[in-house]
């Protein structure tokens, strides 16, 4: 479509250019896993795909469909490590006078942490993907 070109398109481009940097330069600094790296990751994801989404007119769907489909597993997968690092910090406060509290606690932080080890496993994968990410093309 004619929107597709001029001044919009070219707006369109370097706010996803911008924001794909961001989430490169936030996957290269979660490279040591912190939670904290994490998160930001997850963000800068997030503000990514929100952006393609309200730009897709402007790009060809079938090669904006599958960059909408892994920001979201990365959002996904990265709210739910997020969500165990949450759990930490808002509970543990709350066992430390119960060791029985702090003993169920410790399972239950277990059981997430191995549930989640596929997701932690693929993660370094994951972040060489955004690293090596580029922008879509617009409808031509």
């Amino acid at each position: 479509p004619a929107a597709a070109g001029g001044e919009l398109g070219e707006f369109a481009d370097a706010v996803q250019r911008r924001l794909l940097a961001r989430l490169q330069k936030r996957a290269r600094r979660a490279a040591d896993l912190d939670s904290e790296a994490l998160h930001a990751l997850r963000i800068a994801g997030k503000r990514l795909r929100y952006a393609l989404e309200f730009l897709a007119p402007l790009y060809a769907p079938d090669k904006l469909a599958p960059r909408l489909e892994e920001l979201e597993a990365l959002q996904n997968g990265l709210g739910r490590l997020n969500d165990l690092a949450t759990l930490g910090r808002l509970l543990h406060p709350l066992t430390a006078t119960a060791p029985v509290l702090r003993e169920a606690l410790a399972e239950v932080e277990a059981w997430h942490r191995a549930a989640l080890a596929p997701e932690l496993a693929r993660l370094p994968a994951v972040l060489k993907q955004i690293r090596q990410m580029r922008p879509p093309r617009r409808r031509g």
